[in-house]
C-alpha cells in the first residue's frame, strides 16, 4: 500500500500546427499506473499511535483514475482536465475543417490522449474511478470532487469512502458502510512511495498489493486446489494462482517482479463455500515457494490475499506449516475475525448446492404476498404467472450481498437468451426493516445490474428471520437462493448459493446446469 497517490508521469508536449500563425501547447499524458490504497481492518488506537501505521491486517486494494496534474487542489485538478478535454477536442474539430489538418501521427496522439482520459459518450470529462481485484476492474459509480475532499460513493452497497488529500500527497480517510442499524467504519490510508526500504527486506504486510498488473506471459503459473476448514464458517475449498517470474528480477524494469527476491511472487485466486465465494482474491507470498507443491526445503512460505468492492473487504492470512498445511487467519472489515486451516486436495469439492435447500411447504409458497416498490402487497406466483413464461424463478437475495450482483448478473445473461420463456421475480431481503430505504436500495441494484423483472421487499436479511417469513424452504442457507419452477408454479429444484467468475470451472459448469434445468423446463 505504499505508494505515491497523485504523482503523475512526464508529459509530452506537442506543438500542434492548426492554422497559419496559430500554435498551441498540448500536453499529452501517457498511460495511467494502478495505484494501491488500504484499509486498516483489526487495529486499535495503541496500534495507530506506536508503530505509526500497522504493517499487519490491513485490506489493500488497487485503483486508478484519469485525473490528471499534479498540482493544485483536487478540484482544481478535475477542472484542469475538463478545461484540456475541451482542448482536445476542440483540436481536433479544427483539424477536421481547417486547410491545414493535423498530420496524422499527432492527430492519433491527441485521440490518444483523450482515450487514455476515458471520456463520457457526451464527449465531456467526468472524474472517474476504478478498483482492481485481480483480473476484476470495478468502476467506482459514484464520484464527486469538493476542493481536497472527495467521496467514492457506493450507493447500490450503501457505503462510501470519505477522502482528504493532504499537502503531502496522501489520502486519508473513512470507508462507511451501513450495516443493520448501524454505520461501521474503517480507517482509509494511501502512503507515499517508499519502496526501497520496503522491498530491500520484502515485508509481508500492508503492501501487499503494491505490484499492480501482471503479464502472464513473464511468469511461471502454478495452480493449487485446498481443502479447508473455517473455524466458524466451516467448510470452503480454495482455489489459488502463484505466479513467479521466468526472468531474474530487475529493479530497473517496470515489470511487477521488478523489485522481487528469488522466493516472492504474485498470487490470486478465491475461496469457495456452500453459500457462495470470496470472489477475485489478489496479493503476493515470500518464502520458499517449492514448498507450496509440497517439495523444497523446510517451508517458511506466507501470503496475503485481500479484496475490497464496495460491499465488503476481506483479508486472508496463512503461512505454510510443517507436512504442507496451511494455517492462517480471516478478516472481514473491522468487525469478524476467525481463524482457517487447510490441506492441498486436488479432490477437494463441495455438497451440490442442488441438494442442500427444500421445499417444506407448497400451500405456504402459494400464498406467499410481499409489498412491490410502491408498497402494494402482491402474491409472488400472481407476478410469475403475468410473466407467461415457461420456466420460471425465484430469486431470494439482497442488494447489500456482491454475491447475489453476481447472480443477478448471471440471471440477467439467462434472461436475454431464453427471452419470454424465462420469468424472474427476486425478492429481497435488506438488513434494516425501513421499506422506503429498502425499495430505494432495490432501486440501486436495479440500476447496477441492470434487471427488468420486478423484484418485492420481503423482509430482513437475518437467515432464521427469513426463513420464518418465507415459510416454504427448509432453511434458508444463503444469499443468493434460486428456485426453479415450471409453467404450473411447480417447483423443479432449489439451488443454494452462486459461484461468481472468480471461481472459474465451478461457475462454467454451474452456468451449463442452470441452462440444462431451464431448457428442460421449456421443452416439456
Amino acid at each position: 500500500m505504499i505508494t505515491t497517490i497523485l504523482s503523475v508521469s512526464s508529459v509530452i508536449t506537442a506543438c500542434l500546427i492548426l492554422e497559419p500563425g496559430d500554435q498551441r501547447n498540448l500536453q499529452l499524458q501517457p498511460d495511467q499506473d494502478w495505484y494501491t490504497a488500504g484499509l486498516l481492518a483489526m487495529a486499535d488506537e495503541k496500534d495507530l499511535v506506536v508503530t505509526g501505521y500497522s504493517r499487519e491486517h490491513w485490506i489493500v486494494f488497487d485503483w486508478t483514475w484519469n485525473l490528471e496534474g499534479d498540482s493544485g487542489s483536487l478540484l482544481d485538478r478535475y477542472q484542469a482536465s475538463q478545461q484540456h478535454v475541451e482542448d482536445l477536442r476542440s483540436i481536433i474539430d479544427a483539424t477536421d475543417h481547417s486547410s491545414h489538418p493535423l498530420p496524422e501521427g499527432q492527430l492519433s496522439r491527441v485521440q490518444s490522449a483523450l482515450a487514455d482520459l476515458d471520456i463520457d459518450d457526451d464527449g465531456k470529462f467526468d472524474l472517474r474511478v476504478w478498483i482492481k481485484n485481480g483480473i476484476e476492474i470495478i468502476e467506482v459509480p459514484d464520484v464527486t470532487v469538493d476542493g481536497n475532499s472527495m467521496v467514492w460513493g457506493f450507493s447500490h452497497y450503501d457505503s462510501r469512502i470519505n477522502i482528504e488529500y493532504t499537502s503531502g500527497g496522501q489520502l486519508n480517510g473513512e470507508w462507511i458502510k451501513q450495516r443493520g442499524a448501524d454505520l461501521s467504519k474503517m480507517v482509509f490510508k494511501s502512503l507515499q512511495d517508499q519502496r526501497g526500504v520496503f522491498y530491500q527486506d520484502f515485508v509481508i504486510g500492508q503492501d501487499h498489493r503494491v505490484f499492480g498488473r501482471v503479464d502472464r506471459e513473464e511468469c511461471t503459473v502454478e495452480k493449487s486446489k485446498w481443502s479447508v476448514e473455517f473455524e466458524q464458517s466451516g467448510k470452503a475449498v480454495a482455489n489459488f494462482e502463484m505466479f513467479f517470474p521466468k526472468a531474474k528480477p530487475n529493479a530497473q524494469t517496470d515489470s511487477p517482479f521488478r523489485f522481487f527476491t528469488p522466493y516472492a511472487g504474485l498470487m490470486g485466486g478465491t475461496f469457495l463455500t456452500p453459500t457462495g465465494d470470496f470472489r477475485y482474491l489478489s496479493g503476493t507470498l515470500s518464502g520458499v515457494h517449492d514448498n507450496f507443491c509440497g517439495v523444497g526445503s523446510p517451508p517458511n512460505l506466507k501470503f496475503q490475499l485481500s479484496t475490497f468492492d464496495g460491499a465488503h473487504a476481506f483479508l486472508f492470512e496463512a503461512s505454510l506449516q510443517e507436512g504442507g498445511s496451511l494455517k492462517g487467519d480471516f478478516y472481514s472489515g473491522n468487525w469478524h475475525h476467525e481463524t482457517w486451516t487447510a490441506v492441498r486436495d486436488d479432490e477437494a469439492k463441495l455438497p451440490d448446492a442442488f441438494e442442500q435447500t427444500v421445499i417444506t411447504d407448497k400451500e405456504a409458497l402459494a400464498e406467499a404476498v410481499f409489498k412491490d416498490l410502491e408498497g402494494e402487497p402482491r402474491r409472488v406466483l400472481d407476478v410469475l404467472d403475468e410473466s407467461g413464461s415457461k420456466a420460471r424463478i425465484i430469486e431470494i437475495f439482497g442488494t447489500w450481498c456482491p454475491n447475489c450482483s453476481d447472480a443477478g448478473r448471471e440471471l440477467v445473461s439467462l434472461k436475454e437468451k431464453y427471452g419470454d420463456d424465462l420469468g424472474i421475480v427476486g425478492l429481497a431481503f435488506e438488513i434494516t426493516e425501513d421499506f422506503e430505504r429498502s425499495a430505494q436500495q432495490v432501486r440501486r441494484h436495479h440500476e447496477h445490474i441492470g434487471t427488468s423483472w420486478p423484484i418485492l421487499v420481503a423482509g430482513l436479511s437475518d437467515k432464521d428471520e427469513a426463513t420464518k417469513t418465507l415459510g416454504f424452504l427448509d432453511q434458508v442457507r444463503s444469499y443468493p437462493t434460486l428456485v426453479f419452477l415450471n409453467d404450473a408454479n411447480e417447483v423443479q429444484a432449489v439451488y443454494s448459493g452462486f459461484s461468481g467468475p472468480a471461481t472459474g470451472e465451478a461457475y462454467t459448469q454451474q452456468r451449463q446446469r442452470f441452462e440444462a434445468l431451464i431448457e428442460g423446463i421449456i421443452g416439456e
